[in-house]
Order: structure tokens, then sequence, then C-alpha cells
């Protein structure tokens, strides 16, 4: 009887890994978590590229107040953030959007919402 050995390039395990063993953060189409932290007297990043449905936090680390409020039209407004609160924001389209801090108008920032990727075809190994 022959003996059947199986040999894996470092590549394709590491593809296995990433796939079944990462969780949602690895898979596709699953939302992303973004942290923008507001801190001398700055956002930051002070531009931040996601993806429509991913969720952005907004957390002051500032020693004053805050205020992450879209800038055209105020679509969204976290209302005043006091020192190591948070909020949350999940923008639902792409394109950019702009933001101020209204108590202090110097601050600014932008979020790009990209388009969501397409999804990749799955091979016989990813499948569940």
């Amino acid at each position: 009887m022959k003996r059947f050995s199986l040999k894996l390039s470092a590549g394709a395990v590491l593809s296995v890994v990433l796939l079944h063993g990462l969780g949602a953060s690895a898979r596709a189409g699953e939302p992303s978590t973004h942290t923008i932290v507001i801190e001398a007297m700055k956002f930051s990043p002070a531009t931040l590229k996601v993806h429509p449905g991913d969720v952005v936090i907004f957390k002051n680390s500032d020693l004053v107040p805050h205020t992450a409020t879209e800038k055209a039209s105020n679509a969204f407004d976290s209302g005043v953030l006091n020192r190591n609160a948070e909020w949350k924001f999940v923008p639902e389209s792409s394109g950019t959007i702009h933001y101020k801090c209204t108590l202090h108008p110097g601050m600014e920032g932008s979020i790009i919402v990209e388009a969501a990727p397409a999804p990749s075809p799955q091979s016989p190994m990813a499948s569940p």
C-alpha cells in the first residue's frame, strides 16, 4: 500500500488560517470598527477611509468637550462629548463626509466612505 503525503506551502496554510481562524474581521463583507480619537485639539486620524456599514467611533481623549458634526447640513451630530465620552456613527452610503467640532471651528476632519468591495469568489477550501 502506498503512503499519501500532503504538502502545503506556507501560503496555503496561511490562507486556510485566515479564512477559518480569525473570525469576523477576516471575512469579506463584515463591518469593521474604526476609532477617531479627539486629542490635543484635533481629530486623529484627520482623514479616515471606511466602507458603508462600518462603525466609526469618536472618542474624546482631550481635556475639554468637543463635538463631531457634519459640516454641510449637520446630517450627523454627536452632541457635546465630554472627556472620555464616545459616540458611534455608521455611514450608509459612499462619498466624503466633512465634519468639524462646533465648539472649536478650527478642528476639522473627513471620512471617505468607499463603495463596498465586491465579494471574492470562494475556493472549495473556503466553504464553511
